[in-house]
């Protein structure tokens, strides 16, 4: 039995404030994931941060959910973090999307940056 041999396509965020987003993807089918989804694994990797912030560029935390998107909450403002998805079934993992760069915005902007995924950004007033 083979777990998914391809990962979850359309990843895309949509930030919600300065320090929350919804990460979403589009789901796989039974066909391209060899049997029924389970579980999605969502990667969060911190690659720089602003000062003052505990967590140190390199740390990593993993999330799993049952739906096609996850919630960030409280993520430190002027980081950078590369976001991963894959699907599990229950022969297990298959590969993780290439990472894509999710920013917070910075104390002073006060704009709310929308990532699609041709990887151009939008800058919404809120």
């Amino acid at each position: 039995m083979l777990g998914p041999s391809v990962s979850p396509a359309n990843v895309s965020f949509v930030s919600y404030n300065k320090t929350t987003f919804n990460i979403s993807w589009a789901p796989l089918t039974r066909e391209r994931s060899y049997g029924k989804v389970i579980l999605y694994d969502v990667k969060e990797k911190l690659l720089s941060r602003g000062k003052r912030q505990k967590r140190s560029p390199g740390s990593s935390r993993t999330l799993n959910t049952t739906a096609t998107f996850v919630v960030l909450y409280d993520l430190p403002l002027c980081s950078q973090y590369h976001v991963s998805v894959r699907a599990y079934t229950k022969a297990g993992p298959g590969p993780y999307t290439q990472p894509r760069v999710l920013e917070t915005s910075s104390e002073y902007n006060h704009n709310v940056l929308v990532h699609i995924q041709s990887n151009l950004y939008l800058a919404v007033p809120y």
